[in-house]
Formats: C-alpha cells, sequence, structure tokens
C-alpha cells in the first residue's frame, strides 16, 4: 500500500473551489484530476503484467468475486506461481470494486 494516493485538505479544497466555480479540465500532476477519469486525456493504458494472458470478462458475471475467480484461474492455467497468484489477490481485494478491474487490467489482458 506503499502507492496509496491520500490527498490532503490543500487539495480537496482546491477541487472543491473548482467545482463550484464550474472549472472543468485536469492538473497532469494532480493525482485527483485522474481518479475514476475515462476521457480522452486520460493516460495511455500500459502492457499488462501478463500480456500473454486474456481473460474474458465481458458478458459474465460482473460480481467481484466472480471477476477475481476467473483471473486467478487463468494465472494458475499459465502457471504464475502461487505466490504471485496470492499477492494478485491481496492486491485486488483491498479496495472498491474500480480498483479492482483497473488492477485485472494491469496484470492480464481483458476483453
Amino acid at each position: 500500500m506503499d502507492n496509496l494516493y491520500v490527498p490532503t485538505i490543500e487539495d480537496l479544497e482546491y477541487h472543491y473551489e473548482h467545482a463550484m466555480r464550474g472549472i472543468e479540465g485536469r492538473h497532469d500532476d494532480c493525482p485527483l484530476c485522474w481518479l475514476g477519469s475515462e476521457s480522452d486525456n486520460a493516460p495511455a493504458p500500459t502492457t499488462p503484467k501478463y500480456p500473454g494472458i486474456t481473460v474474458q470478462l465481458s458478458g459474465t458475471d460482473g460480481n467481484a468475486f466472480s471477476i477475481l475467480g476467473k483471473v486467478h484461474s487463468a494465472l494458475r492455467k499459465a502457471g504464475v506461481p502461487k505466490e504471485i497468484r496470492d499477492a494478485f489477490s491481496s492486491q485486488v481485494i483491498i479496495r472498491d470494486y474500480d480498483h479492482l478491474l483497473q488492477t485485472v487490467m494491469e496484470w492480464v489482458v481483458v476483453e
């Protein structure tokens, strides 16, 4: 959890002020500006840790545990060691659903 961003009071006040004034846009150096962003200005996706592993998520149960199980199973079938699979599982269950999806996309190719 060493790269968990915790906004300061100043960060929150800054963004609250911009929201109240109707100022739009993002600041490249501000993690709050990029949280949950899906616009064209979002950072380009990176290559997953395991680009040779593809997991089909579309058209299936969107339950977090179902997604976790599918990815964990795909990692196991690809021969990824148990310690690394467990590290993946630990990483995705510490936050929310969006974090789960982001982490899955950082680890494997998602269709």
